[in-house]
């Protein structure tokens, strides 16, 4: 009788541990999904989804006795809902769960180094999105020191570790920085490891010559960007790109292309349904101007659009909105009416 119990124990804890198995996988493609596709998280639908899917996960036991491999999906998938609703300390906290796991195990049975040096770039990214620059900058010494195996490991690292230097030089407003520019540069003459990477290397390189008024190397990469047949997956890139190149033609006094350009951006937006404040805000800011032409006219929609950014980055996801594409609120420290 005993042994049957034991048996019945053992088939039971086995389905148990398949089932969550299944789901862990399941969930983190989701959040993966959600991620690469919404973030920054301002679709109420789909934060309701994220909020049911996180609620599953941690639902699910975290304990020795699962395998590394569901444990390190449940806790990357979590880490990366948190990610979603910017919730910095428990994306981390579950982010350090899959790094302990990691530095737990010999690096054979992730087949790889890809995994570790993937794990490392997210931690990373997590701490400089929450701001601290001192747990930031540890990881990106950690990652110095991860092995490779190979020119395609070694360049994935390289990719990562110059994709976190370049997001802490948009970030910080740190713009003396500039051998990391041109390392980037130089990177960029050859294929890309990463395609979603890549996409955003070139958006914060747009964004660094923005910021430095070097408007013809800034519409020099947004042509590119534009031009590119493979797109970005988060849903609004395409629309900061388009909102990004109304500026650097505005910028360079192309007045008579910003019609045409903004006829554009406003017909995107329709047909993808995309209703986001911060987006909506700047789009209708150079609508505006086009119809002023007095300097003390243009001056007042300047100091409208201020307010309006700063009444709107008092909500955290629109403010990730502008840390995540451009801070629209740092070009107008400076900026005069042309």
């Amino acid at each position: 009788m005993r042994k049957t119990e034991e048996i019945v124990y053992s088939i039971t804890e086995t389905a148990e541990s398949i089932i969550h198995s299944y789901n862990t996988r399941k969930g983190l493609t989701k959040a993966l999904y959600f991620v690469n596709t919404y973030f920054p998280l301002r679709n109420e639908n789909i934060k309701k989804e994220v909020l049911e899917l996180l609620d599953e996960l941690l639902k699910i036991p975290d304990t020795e006795k699962q395998n590394y491999r569901g444990r390190n999906t449940r806790n990357s998938a979590i880490s990366l809902l948190y990610r979603l609703l910017n919730d910095w300390d428990n994306a981390l906290l579950f982010q350090e769960k899959t790094m302990d796991i990691m530095e737990n195990l010999d690096t054979q049975l992730l087949n790889r180094n890809i995994p570790v040096i993937s794990a490392h770039y997210n931690y990373g990214s997590l701490f400089l999105n929450k701001g601290d620059y001192i747990g930031y900058s540890a990881v990106l010494d950690k990652m110095r020191t991860l092995p490779v195996t190979s020119k395609a490991e070694e360049r994935y690292l390289h990719a990562l570790l110059l994709q976190l230097q370049l997001d802490k030089i948009i970030f910080s407003k740190d713009f003396e920085n500039d051998n990391i520019i041109s390392e980037a540069e130089l990177f960029l003459k050859e294929p890309h490891p990463i395609k979603g990477i890549y996409h955003d290397t070139r958006i914060r390189l747009v964004a660094y010559y923005i910021h430095t008024g070097n408007f013809n190397a800034a519409l020099d990469k947004i042509n590119q960007l534009l031009n590119e047949e493979i797109s970005h997956t988060l849903k609004t890139f395409p629309l900061h790109l388009r909102l990004l190149n109304i500026l650097i033609h505005y910028e360079l006094n192309n007045t008579m292309l910003l019609p045409q350009l903004i006829r554009s951006a406003y017909r995107f937006m329709l047909k993808q349904e995309l209703k986001f404040e911060i987006e909506n805000i700047i789009l209708n800011f150079f609508r505006r101007i086009l119809k002023h032409i007095q300097p003390k006219q243009l001056q007042k929609e300047f100091d409208k659009l201020k307010l309006q950014l700063k009444s709107a980055s008092q909500d955290m996801y629109e403010q990730q909105a502008l840390q995540s594409f451009f801070d629209y609120r740092y070009w107008l420290e400076n900026k005069r009416p042309i």
